[in-house]
Formats: C-alpha cells, sequence, structure tokens
C-alpha cells in the first residue's frame, strides 16, 4: 500500500468514526434527557421564543381533535441599569439558570417574552447570578422554603 493509500485509509477511517460517534452522543444527550422526563426526575424545559402572527387566546385543537392548552406570551421585565446580566428562573425552566436571559432595552429596563400555558408561576430574578424577586409585582408567595414571585397567566 502506497503512502498516499495509507493516508486515505486512516483518514477515512478516522472521518467514519467521527461522523458515527459525534451525532451519536448528542442523540444519547437527548434521550436520557427525555427519558428523565418521561420518569418524573426533571420537568420540561421551556425555551424562549418571540411572539408571531397566531393569535394565542384562542385554544387551538391538534391534528388529532384534542384540545390544546392556550398558550400567552408573559413578558417579564426589571429595572436594574447596573446589572450585568439579568435572566429569569422559575418552574417553567426548572429553576435552572441561563435557559432565559432578558435582553437590556432602554434606560436599563431588562426584558424577556415566553411562551406559557395557563397556570400559576413562582418566579425570580437572577441578577449578575444573585436571585432578587420582581420589585414590580406584588403577589408573592413561599415555595421551597424561599419567597419568590407570582405570575399568573389566564
Amino acid at each position: 500500500m502506497t503512502d498516499r493509500g495509507k493516508w486515505f485509509f486512516w483518514g477515512s477511517l478516522i472521518l467514519g468514526f467521527a461522523l458515527l460517534v459525534v451525532p451519536s452522543t448528542f442523540l444519547l444527550k437527548s434521550v436520557l434527557g427525555y427519558r428523565k422526563f418521561l420518569s418524573g426526575l426533571e420537568p420540561a424545559t421551556l425555551h424562549q421564543t418571540a411572539p408571531s402572527t397566531f393569535r394565542h387566546d384562542e385554544t387551538r385543537r391538534s391534528k388529532g381533535g384534542r384540545r390544546l392548552p392556550k398558550i400567552k406570551f408573559v413578558t417579564f421585565r426589571l429595572h436594574a441599569p447596573k446589572a450585568k446580566s439579568v435572566a429569569v428562573i422559575g418552574e417553567f425552566n426548572a429553576w435552572k439558570g441561563g435557559t432565559f436571559i432578558l435582553n437590556l432595552k432602554a434606560h436599563g429596563w431588562w426584558e424577556a417574552s415566553l411562551a406559557l400555558p395557563a397556570g400559576r408561576y413562582h418566579y425570580l430574578f437572577l441578577v449578575d447570578g444573585k436571585p432578587m424577586m420582581d420589585p414590580n409585582n406584588v403577589r408573592s408567595e413561599e415555595t421551597d422554603g424561599r419567597r419568590t414571585s407570582l405570575k399568573i397567566v389566564k
């Protein structure tokens, strides 16, 4: 076998291995996350979206005719002009920081809109990594031994 043939053989082998292994690790991670969700070990995580032209105040139906829950866009806003980063954590993202990061708007206002089904949601803001209640929301409750802001989506 020539040197060129050896390089081609080993390069093909390494490339094939990489094409097989890399997607498999992502697939395995997704399957394990779904398994945790199904077993109740971890709640589902909702991802941040932007409002669309769909009318969210109407009840939708799936292809099978089953009624789907109403979805509303809820805006979380916080005035923190000196903050470097602001995120919102709550029951809708399993209290994980970094999933819903607010965007800096004019005059120190941080804002993000989330699509949430009707229900009651406990939440806190993470201002530069430190939890903080929403000063613009008078509704609050104690959950898991700490005081949190409460958002009711109808």
